[in-house]
């Protein structure tokens, strides 16, 4: 459906914010495609994105932690989108 596409962009797109605005003052973007670095699997992802904004206290909600694994798996990983980002 058209709404389920329209949310599913805004959703990105907070991911974006969140993730320029919170995370990209330590690393860049190079840190998702080096392959030491690079998580292997959505679990690994998602387990990093909540540990991160835990180290920062951050305080992300369930929704803001999926938008930021949205955003970084469209822009970095492509792992399957039916892939759960929770």
């Amino acid at each position: 459906r058209i709404c389920d596409e329209v949310r599913r962009l805004l959703a990105a797109e907070r991911g974006r914010l969140l993730y320029e605005n919170h995370c990209t003052s330590c690393h860049i973007s190079t840190l998702h495609v080096r392959e030491q670095r690079k998580s292997k699997t959505p679990a690994e992802m998602r387990a990093w994105i909540v540990r991160w904004s835990g180290e920062l206290k951050l305080n992300w909600r369930e929704d803001e932690l999926a938008d930021v694994y949205q955003y970084l798996n469209n822009r970095y990983y492509k792992f399957p989108v039916a892939t759960p980002a929770r």
